[in-house]
């Protein structure tokens, strides 16, 4: 019975979407061209392969960085999408770059060590060899008690981790029920938007770093003992190290660079509104940063290109945007942000804040869209409900008023301007790619990267074919 209750209301729900759906004007001959486009013809996996293989890391402002950027520029050029460019945002500081690294125990006996410098860190000069010195990092008083002793040592803190076995496959899709679960989610009366979505393994994290705080604070305490008396290195692991994936995050123009470019809008009325799309461009250095994330600046290059392809000319302006720094706290966005838009505040804004119409984001890894994030705007849900009806096949049927945070739509939510993201098939993005070794090209799903582009293409099409502006909150 409770069963049947289920079904019925799944039933009723899909009802009242379509009922929605049907006041939202859906340009199906357009959508047809543009699945053709995308589907049939599309370059998004060699558009990612010159973002990752070609270029490596592309830590915000290293050499990686700029090239992966300049590629960008040249391609939007290629296509014919007006005034590429890379544009300062502010200031970030001097970039970093892997050179070289090798680490290996010698005795008792040989043995190769799988390690990652973090971002930032001063390099050795030179080859060394050094004896480790293992710490207890248990309290402060032990601690204390390697003063002196670090000079020219191999610093390595007692971490004890029992192995725990997989039992589960790493890589997952949304269910059906799951999906459910988010379309019937409820807003929550003056819940702020851009909140993190509160996994199980996030909440175990959480638990390992509260537990563990005494210990980080006094392991801290011996990194700066470390540094001031001239040990070689300080070696230290994570609890989400597993399977041999590791994890690691951590003289140049100090100025930070974005990628924007844009289609004019073709409308006497409209066409200086805009409409954008984005994707943070940067990555961590421990991979290719395929995954987090050139498999969402892929997909918005591919949408630009599928547009230009297809000789679309807009209503409105439709702009891309390709953020530095994100990694450090979204900056490359907030400082596009600030300087286009203003701050939000009450006489604060500029006149673009008033023409803006929404802005579109991907940065959950390589999974395809399952549908949208309201970030509160519930007057959109009849909107995305109607857009997304036309790929229902491909996978993509979901309008939650569930929030998610931790990227570059929160940028223009913060200043009241509608920022969106998709909600994306996991896969094995928290598990396995984010933020580690294993985030290069092979993870990458080509299907899901197709279907991607050709749902956004669409979105961003209609948003600037629209009567109106999109609704704010």
């Amino acid at each position: 019975m409770k069963r049947l209750h289920i079904r019925l209301a799944a039933t009723a729900f899909f009802v009242t979407s379509v009922a929605m759906a049907q006041t939202e004007r859906v340009d199906q001959s357009m959508i047809d061209r543009i699945r053709q486009e995308g589907l049939e013809r599309s370059r998004v996996m060699d558009i990612a392969w010159h973002l990752t293989d070609l270029n490596g890391p592309r830590l915000a402002n290293s050499p990686g960085y700029a090239k992966a950027a300049s590629y960008a520029v040249g391609k939007l050029n290629e296509w014919g999408v007006k005034d590429a460019r890379l544009e300062a945002w502010g200031e970030f500081g001097k970039g970093w770059t892997l050179e070289k690294m090798y680490l290996a125990m010698t005795a008792p006996y040989y043995k190769p060590i799988m390690a990652y410098p973090k971002t930032w860190t001063a390099g050795t000069g030179k080859p060394r060899q050094a004896e480790v010195l293992v710490v207890d990092g248990r309290d402060s008083a032990t601690v204390a008690g390697y003063r002196g002793r670090l000079k020219g040592r191999i610093i390595i803190p007692d971490q004890i981790q029992a192995y725990q076995m997989s039992f589960k496959a790493d890589a997952e899709r949304y269910t059906d029920e799951q999906l459910q679960r988010m379309a019937e989610a409820k807003a929550v009366p003056g819940a702020r938007g851009g909140q993190m979505r509160d996994t199980a393994q996030m909440r175990r994290m959480r638990e390992q770093m509260m537990r563990g705080t005494g210990v980080q604070r006094n392991i801290n305490i011996l990194k700066e003992m470390a540094l001031a008396e001239g040990a070689v290195a300080v070696l230290s692991s994570s609890t989400r190290n597993h399977d041999g994936t590791v994890f690691a995050q951590g003289g140049d123009d100090p100025k930070g660079y974005n990628v924007i470019a844009e289609i004019p809008g073709t409308d006497p009325v409209v066409g200086d509104e805009v409409v954008m799309i984005g994707a943070h461009l940067d990555s961590w250095q421990a991979g290719t940063g395929a995954t987090d994330n050139a498999s969402g600046s892929a997909v918005m290059l591919e949408v630009m290109r599928i547009l230009k392809a297809l000789n679309v000319n807009p209503r409105r302006t439709i702009r891309i945007g390709l953020w530095s720094a994100e990694e450090q706290g979204l900056l490359g966005s907030r400082g596009y942000v600030a300087k286009t838009f203003g701050s939000g505040a009450a006489g604060a804004t500029t006149p673009a804040h008033d023409k803006f119409s929404g802005y579109f984001n991907i940065d959950n890894g390589t999974g395809k869209i399952r549908g949208i994030y309201l970030q509160g705007n519930e007057a959109c849900r009849p909107i995305f409900s109607a857009w997304l009806e036309p790929f229902r096949d491909l996978g993509a049927t979901t309008v939650t008023a569930s929030n998610t945070g931790g990227t570059d739509h929160q940028s223009f939510d913060g200043v009241g301007l509608p920022g969106f993201q998709f909600i994306q098939d996991p896969i094995e993005y928290n598990v396995r790619t984010h933020h580690s070794n294993m985030d290069v090209y092979d993870h990458l799903i080509e299907a899901d990267l197709k279907q991607m582009a050709t749902i956004v293409a669409s979105f961003v099409y209609h948003t600037a074919q629209r009567d109106a502006k999109l609704p704010r909150k």
